[in-house]
């Protein structure tokens, strides 16, 4: 079967949509987030004059913040320590 025969994958099932969402907070849920924001993105492909502020993300999230002491430790030090 070629892949323009298939049926389209709902955005709860697409792991895509999924993957949009990974900026959310950690107690947030990316799958929910995802749809919103691919709906975001298509409105904003309809329209292109959609306000980027209107992303239903905002501002994106900072994963750095969450890292341990170990591995601020690892990220900061020098790559030929590493070796």
């Amino acid at each position: 079967m070629c892949l323009r025969d298939r049926p389209p994958i709902a955005d709860v099932d697409n792991g895509y949509v999924f993957a949009m969402g990974f900026s959310v907070d950690r107690n947030d849920d990316p799958q929910r987030a995802g749809v919103l924001r691919v709906g975001w993105l298509r409105r904003l492909s309809e329209d292109p004059q959609t306000p980027l502020s209107d992303d239903p993300l905002g501002k994106p999230y900072e994963f750095s913040a969450q890292r341990t002491q170990q591995a601020q430790k690892l990220r900061a030090s020098p790559k030929s320590s590493l070796i």
